[in-house]
Order: C-alpha cells, then sequence, then structure tokens
C-alpha cells in the first residue's frame, strides 16, 4: 500500500497582519496623495475664478468711469456673484457690504482702485491698478506718421499687415504679437484653426464668419480683438479668445466666448452661444433673441450708455527707398543661395529648385529679406518646405505656396497662403533689421 503525504501550509496570522500593514501604508499614500491633488486643482479653480471676476469688476470700472456725468460706484452693481465677498478702495473711499457706495467721481479724474476678492473657503485675491480719466481715451494705437512706421512695427510686435489676409493653412501662431487686416474678414477667407494662437488682431472692416470652426485670438496669451465694422459669428462652434471690441453691431450664435465683448451698437442672440467663466457683452443698442431666451445668458448682456472703444492702427506703407540705396546696402535681384539673402526687384518669384553647383535640392530658404515694386510669390510654381524672412510688397501682394512661413508680412494688396496644412509662425522685425537705417521703406 502506498501512502501519499500532503502538507497544505497557510498564512500564519504575523503574515496576515503584515501585509495587512503594508496595505494600510500604501492606501494611506494613496489618500494622501489623491487628497493633495483634489485640493490643489480645486484652489487653483478658485484662483482662476477670482481672477475671472477681478477682470469683470475692473473692466466694469472702466466703463462706469468712462461716462459723461459724476457718478458713484456702489457694492451691488460691481459684484453679481453671491458667493463672493468684496473690499474695494477707490482713492481714498472704501466699498463693502457695510459701506455700500463712494463718494462722488469725477470722471476727468484717474482713479486709484484696490480691489479684495473673498469666496466661500476664504480664498482671496487682491488686485491693485490705476484707471486713467476720461481726457486719456481708451485706445490700443493711435493714428502714428509715415515716419513712424518701423517703430509702429517693433513696438506692437506686428508681423502681418495688409489689407486682405486668405489662408487656407493650418494655424496661423503669433502669441504676443500682433496683425493688423485692413479690411474685412469673411469665412471663405479662414480655414479651420487660422488664428486661434493670434494675441492682438485688429480688422478694420466687417467680420462674417458663418461654418467652419476657425477660431480667433490666442488661449496661451489673449489680447485684443478689434473690429471697426459688424461682427457676425453664427453658424460653427468657434472659440474666441481675449476682449472683443466691435465698432458696429454683433451677431452672435454658435461662437464661445472666453472673454468680454464691448459693442458700440445692437446685439442679436442665437440660441447657442457660450459665455465661458465670467465673460460678458456690453453694448449700447438694442437687444434682440428668441422668445423664451436662456436667462443665463441675459443677466451677461448688458446695455450701458458708452462702452470702451478701441481704434484701429491706421498707419499707411510707406514709399521704397531709391533703387541706389539697395543696391549700396547688398540686394540684389538674383538668388545665388538658400540663406542670408536680400532679394530686391520687380515682381519676384521664388521657388523649390536644384542647385547645380552647391549639387543639391533647394527647397527651404532662410533669413531672406524680400522687398519688390510689384508683388512676391513664394512657392508658387513650386513647393517651398520652410521659409524664413521679412516681406515687403507696398505695391503689391504676397502669395505663399509650401510648409512653413516664419517672418514678417508687409503687403498693400493682401497676403495669400494657398497651400494646405501650412503654419505662419511669427517672428519680431529686429530678427532681420538691426536699426532704423537698414529699413527699406521711407522714414
Amino acid at each position: 500500500m502506498k501512502k501519499y503525504l500532503s502538507s497544505n501550509q497557510g498564512f500564519t496570522l504575523v503574515e496576515l497582519l503584515a501585509v495587512l500593514a503594508i496595505v494600510t501604508i500604501v492606501f494611506s499614500l494613496a489618500y494622501s496623495v489623491l487628497y493633495t491633488v483634489i485640493n490643489f486643482n480645486e484652489k487653483n479653480s478658485a484662483e482662476i475664478l477670482l481672477e475671472q471676476e477681478a477682470n469683470v469688476i475692473i473692466n466694469d470700472i472702466k466703463n462706469r468711469h468712462h461716462g459723461d456725468d459724476i457718478y458713484q460706484l456702489c457694492y451691488d452693481q460691481l459684484l453679481l456673484n453671491p458667493d463672493l465677498t468684496m473690499q474695494l478702495k477707490v482713492n481714498s473711499t472704501i466699498v463693502n457690504a457695510q459701506q455700500p457706495c463712494t463718494s462722488d467721481l469725477d470722471p476727468e479724474e484717474d482713479l486709484q482702485v484696490e480691489l479684495n476678492l473673498v469666496d466661500s473657503a476664504h480664498n482671496s485675491l487682491t488686485l491693485e491698478t490705476a484707471v486713467e480719466g476720461r481726457t486719456s481715451e481708451l485706445i490700443v494705437l493711435q493714428r502714428q506718421s509715415d515716419s513712424s512706421f518701423y517703430s509702429f512695427l517693433r513696438a506692437n510686435n506686428v508681423y502681418i499687415y495688409t489689407s486682405e489676409f486668405i489662408f487656407q493653412g493650418n494655424q496661423v501662431n503669433g502669441s504676443n504679437a500682433s496683425i493688423v487686416i485692413l479690411g474685412d474678414m469673411i469665412t471663405e477667407h479662414l480655414n479651420g484653426g487660422a488664428l486661434n494662437q493670434v494675441s492682438t488682431i485688429y480688422i478694420d472692416g466687417d467680420v462674417r464668419l458663418s461654418g467652419g470652426s476657425a477660431g480667433i485670438g490666442s488661449a496661451s496669451a489673449p489680447g485684443e480683438i478689434v473690429v471697426n465694422g459688424d461682427l457676425s459669428l453664427w453658424e460653427g462652434r468657434r472659440e474666441i479668445f481675449g476682449d472683443v471690441y466691435v465698432n458696429g453691431n454683433l451677431r452672435l450664435k454658435d461662437a464661445v466666448i472666453n472673454g468680454n465683448i464691448y459693442v458700440n451698437g445692437d446685439v442679436e442672440l442665437g440660441w447657442t452661444p457660450t459665455l465661458n467663466g465670467n465673460s460678458k457683452i456690453y453694448y449700447t443698442g438694442t437687444l434682440s433673441h428668441p422668445d423664451n431666451y436662456r436667462e443665463g445668458i441675459l443677466r451677461n448682456v448688458v446695455q450701458q450708455e458708452q462702452v470702451a472703444v478701441q481704434s484701429i492702427p491706421n498707419n499707411r506703407i510707406p514709399n521704397l527707398r531709391d533703387d541706389s540705396w539697395f543696391m549700396e546696402n547688398g540686394y540684389t535681384n538674383t538668388i545665388t543661395s538658400d540663406q542670408n539673402m536680400k532679394i530686391f526687384g520687380n515682381n519676384i518669384n521664388l521657388d523649390s529648385h536644384y542647385n547645380s553647383t552647391a549639387d543639391k535640392y533647394v527647397d527651404s530658404f532662410t533669413n531672406f529679406i524680400i522687398v519688390s515694386k510689384g508683388d512676391i510669390s513664394i512657392g508658387g510654381k513650386s513647393w517651398i518646405n520652410k521659409f524664413s524672412g521679412l516681406v515687403i510688397a507696398p505695391n503689391g501682394k504676397v502669395t505663399f505656396n509650401g510648409s512653413s512661413f516664419e517672418g514678417i508680412v508687409i503687403a498693400r494688396d493682401g497676403f495669400h497662403v494657398k497651400s494646405g496644412g501650412t503654419k505662419v509662425n511669427y517672428l519680431h522685425i529686429d530678427e532681420y533689421i538691426k536699426g532704423l537705417s537698414e529699413f527699406p521703406l521711407v522714414q
């Protein structure tokens, strides 16, 4: 007879306790990390909300301060969020729940403003700023003479200055930079994400976008969008970043607004706009919308006697210098290299080509300065991989067909990007021009 021996060993009580202790420690550590992350996110969200509310209050103060008559600032006029408490110090006057209004304020005088906001979780934000009196007009860029055109480009980080911008590419990148379009912008001019990374945009004409999703403004560095005409954002779920100033009427339907809109005219609302955060619409004219409209949106659409107004830059592109100046400063009408060239001529065409001297195919051009008496075409006949440089056509237009364009375009008759997938990136004019004496336009 055979005997089978078996040994069934289990866990001892000590081992079970050790495992339980380890699990408890791991769980405690995980909970501690999770609790810290949740607290951080909540605090970060609270700070963002406080900043947004503070911006709304400060903008409201600015709007009220640029009226015509002596006025007062009052607690219940400025603070619309019941979950917050506010203390405001204007010059020497304190405003809070117990002291609800300032003394009389004169729109001609500057204000020193100190704002403190506290939420229900005791998160707080303090902001100090100055509000200029009415005699200092609320403008971004004042009219400047031809002689200051170069300084104007430098000071305002302008990298597209033209009458018409037609873009069929992928994206225009200009964080903390400006573009100036001295004409209308319509849906057919833009493609896809288009201007959704440009901080400051000036449009001296109407904007009519309906269909597609081409956004406007920079999410990472929102600036100002100034429209010297009517603004229509109708069909299409597009993002709008930064404060918008409209010297005309506003039609708003599907767009997502991430900032305030100041309308010196009428407002028409469709069914599906989104006002993110504490975004508001201030207007001077009449308001129209469908029946039974959402009260949550209407609360943030505020009629005022006046709204803040921003001006459009009105600098005429100066004339070219004499032909002799270009000869003396190293310009040529013959392309002999793929980098660091200065080209001057009547109508200039730059295309990919085979360079027999270097025994290579050239499809990229770096650090070019191209100045034309007429039009400029880059990649018109053959695709350009990459171009970087300063391009000036004060009497014509610039067209580009390629993958990447980096630099500055100054063109009287338009900047047309015809290729799909193209990216246009901002570079400061100092990358190419080291001083006024090197600028190829008359100053």
